[in-house]
């Protein structure tokens, strides 16, 4: 009576040992969202992407319009007042046809001798870019990844869709003399 009870559940167990797989990468999901949702740096992340740079405490240090491969995007760079973070802010609309773009990946790729990635806190509002629609596209780093110019990389399905090249000098503080004097100087 009990090999028949065995083998009635081995259908069972081979669907459980199949569902495996795809418990794991649940799994791998949940840890990702789960460690963006507690992440300062996706937080800021958040804020800049809606709009809401006042709210941190973050100073504007560099601000430029360009056209990258025929794009014309807004480029704001915002530096941490206590610490070595970055925020680079894009505004960049996804082309008329292409499909629609949800930013959710970013990467930055150090220039020098050895190219290492570093990934970034990366989001966008709207969630989905419509095409022929502008989004945000906000970018939240240490700014240690950078040590002389480095590439900063948007990613559409993994493989890079926009990418900008920063240099360490656009990355230092524009000192004046009023922001020792007035705390919301640059904001």
């Amino acid at each position: 009576m009990r090999s028949s009870s065995r083998n009635s559940s081995s259908p069972r167990r081979d669907e459980l040992v199949t569902a495996n797989p795809s418990f794991e990468v649940m799994a791998a999901k949940y840890v990702k969202a789960s460690g963006e949702e507690l992440s300062p740096q996706h937080a800021w992340a958040t804020l800049f992407a809606t709009n809401n740079a006042p709210l941190t405490n973050f100073h504007l240090v560099n601000r430029r319009r360009l056209t990258v491969n025929g794009v014309n995007v807004t480029l704001r760079i915002w530096m941490g007042d206590d610490s070595g973070t970055v925020a680079l802010v894009v505004d960049l609309p996804n082309p008329n046809d292409a499909p629609p773009w949800e930013p959710l990946d970013g990467r930055i790729i150090a220039d020098g001798r050895s190219p290492s990635e570093s990934p970034v806190a990366l989001r966008a509002m709207p969630r989905v870019i419509p095409p022929g629609q502008c989004g945000r596209v906000a970018l939240v780093f240490n700014r240690s990844v950078i040590e002389d110019r480095a590439m900063v990389e948007i990613l559409r399905d993994s493989r890079p869709d926009f990418g900008i090249e920063i240099s360490s000098q656009e990355l230092e503080e524009r000192n004046s003399p009023w922001r020792s004097l007035w705390p919301f100087a640059g904001r």
